[in-house]
């Protein structure tokens, strides 16, 4: 299991299309349809059906490519990381 899959989160800053598991981490990033494809845990029909529907559709490749670029620039900027970080260890802290 993985918190924040950062190899996604540079895939999709990047602007490129991403298939990944439907687990925590990869689900808070993806928004199934808009910035990628989720598909179950092991799941490879499933894998391999979502990996295909991008190699046959290239409007399916740039919707999900510019959906992730989008939702990378919305939600994952430094400036916001850092203050959220901030915010935590304020929190953890006891300052807030």
């Amino acid at each position: 299991m993985e918190g924040c899959p950062v190899a996604l989160l540079e895939a999709m800053a990047c602007g490129k299309p991403s298939v990944a598991t439907n687990i925590p981490g990869s689900r808070d990033v993806i928004e199934h349809g808009v910035s990628g494809l989720l598909v179950p845990p092991e799941d490879p029909d499933a894998l391999s059906e979502a990996l295909l529907s991008l190699v046959r559709s290239a409007e399916l490749r740039a919707s999900l490519a510019e959906g992730a670029r989008q939702r990378i620039l919305a939600n994952y900027t430094i400036e916001r990381e850092v203050a959220e970080h901030e915010a935590l260890y304020l929190e953890v802290m006891g300052r807030i």
